[in-house]
């Protein structure tokens, strides 16, 4: 039972820790804290977009190597049907 309320699961008794705040969340900040938020918030949509960004160019080019490794297939499929009928015409 001490081990419980020590660690706080014991509600109303025991280790508490403080309730967190979001750090975005507005509150009384100063001036230049809002200014660094509005930075970091901005930087966060630029890194989000360049992150959507990499994302298509990902899809894309996945997309090229699965059509690029069926036309593979395509060529040896052919090459190998090639190589039983000269072997059938020599043999």
């Amino acid at each position: 039972m001490t081990a419980l309320i020590a660690v706080g699961l014991i509600h109303g008794e025991g280790f508490h820790t403080a309730p967190q705040t979001s750090p975005l969340a507005p509150s009384d900040q100063t001036p230049e804290a809002s200014e660094s938020t509005g930075r970091l918030l901005e930087c966060v949509r630029e890194l989000e977009t360049e992150a959507q960004e990499w994302r298509r160019r990902a899809e894309v080019a996945q997309a090229r190597a699965e059509e690029r490794r069926r036309a593979l297939d395509a060529l040896q499929i052919a090459n190998e049907t090639e190589r039983m009928a000269l072997r059938m015409l020599t043999g």
